[in-house]
């Protein structure tokens, strides 16, 4: 019986460590219009998505952020919507001037 009690201590804290480590993890998007009336102001949004990704990070410093971008464009345009898969949230300038190419 006590054995039996152990392991099922053991698998409880296994599923809590999964749960705490899955707790700190953070997916985040920001859809962004980059159609050539926003030119002017993208800098300000890349500005402000480091002001947001920088916010986070101070106030939870234990997440594990991955970030994306889907862009949408004019829609007469060749490709209207852009996107970049999932990164880790370090480089999000260079992925964000992906989408303005």
């Amino acid at each position: 019986m006590k054995m039996r009690e152990d392991q099922a201590s053991l698998n409880r804290a296994r599923d809590i460590k999964t749960m705490l480590i899955k707790s700190f993890q953070l997916d985040l998007v920001f859809l962004i219009d980059v159609t050539d009336s926003m030119e002017p102001s993208i800098s300000m949004v890349r500005d402000k998505v480091n002001s947001i990704v920088k916010g986070i990070k101070r106030m939870h410093p234990r997440t594990v952020m991955r970030l994306a971008f889907v862009g949408y464009r004019d829609y007469h345009d060749a490709q209207p919507l852009v996107t970049s898969p999932f990164f880790e949230g370090h480089d999000a300038a260079s992925h964000l001037s992906r989408l303005l190419v």
